[in-house]
């Protein structure tokens, strides 16, 4: 992570919201999701938190809800399996 005090903020507010929130489900993790994470990370995708569950929807098979274009361009650029979906792709009820 950037020594930025703005992003750390920023980052500790979306962690709290995960936690917090009660709007999300928990899932139990083991150090290939975080080693997927950090595998992307040095591929040149430095939002930890991207990372982290873009590999949880890697390991649990789940569709990853996203609007940053920008790691949708770079899972594509990088041939890496594309567990994302946009708002426009999620199926009708």
């Amino acid at each position: 992570m950037r020594d930025e005090s703005s992003s750390v903020e920023t980052s500790s507010l979306g962690l709290r919201s995960i936690i917090e929130g009660r709007r999300y489900i928990k899932t139990n993790e083991d150090s290939r999701v975080f080693n997927e994470a950090l595998r992307v990370y040095r591929m040149g995708q430095h939002d930890m938190i991207d990372n982290i569950l873009y590999a949880v929807s890697l390991h649990h098979s789940l569709r990853f809800l996203t609007l940053d274009e920008t790691l949708r361009d770079f899972i594509t650029s990088k041939g890496l399996e594309n567990t994302l979906i946009r708002v426009d792709q999620i199926p009708a009820t």
